[in-house]
């Protein structure tokens, strides 16, 4: 589906050349279509498209995965194909401070005039904020799965091992 919503974006892209359309109006329409797409279709519910008969109907992990993934990219296709007009909502926004525009158009001049690397940088902080959290909610649900929270209760979270020697066994 992800593959089928960029297609659709890639061919209103072609579409709109045919057209005659700016080449930057064009990219807009068409690369926010796939964003907002992709974003939209990984931000449903899994069982809200079972017409699409999926192979399994049980989501793991690998599926959080890739939806957080598909959704990162998205969203920074949308943001980056969209920058310009961002970048108009924050003036209208600080009209009524004046003093504020022009150190917010110089500070926004230069991600705007490299969006590959401007796209790239936010994609790659948002994939390490996305795993951390990943990670971090991963390890909470197998303590809660393996009973860690039970047995810090008993323990009183203190570090509590014994072991014993298999020459010298311990007698019941």
């Amino acid at each position: 589906v992800s593959l089928a919503v960029i297609g659709i974006g890639l061919t209103i892209r072609w579409i709109l050349g045919g057209y005659h359309v700016r080449p930057v109006i064009r990219d807009r329409i068409a690369f926010s279509f796939a964003g907002i797409g992709l974003l939209l279709f990984w931000m449903l519910p899994i069982d809200t498209l079972r017409f699409l008969n999926p192979p399994s109907r049980k989501s793991s992990s690998e599926i959080f995965i890739l939806a957080g993934i598909m959704m990162i990219a998205g969203a920074v296709w949308a943001i980056i194909y969209n920058s310009e007009l961002l970048l108009g909502l924050v003036t209208w926004l600080l009209r009524p401070v004046h003093r504020l525009l022009p150190v917010v158009r110089i500070a926004i001049a230069y991600p705007l005039q490299y969006k590959v690397r401007t796209g790239l940088t936010i994609a790659m902080f948002a994939l390490v904020i996305f795993m951390l959290v990943f990670m971090s909610v991963f390890v909470g649900l197998l303590d809660k799965a393996m009973g860690q929270d039970l047995i810090k209760e008993i323990t009183g979270e203190y570090d509590i091992e014994a072991s014993a020697s298999p020459m010298n066994p311990i007698s019941d």
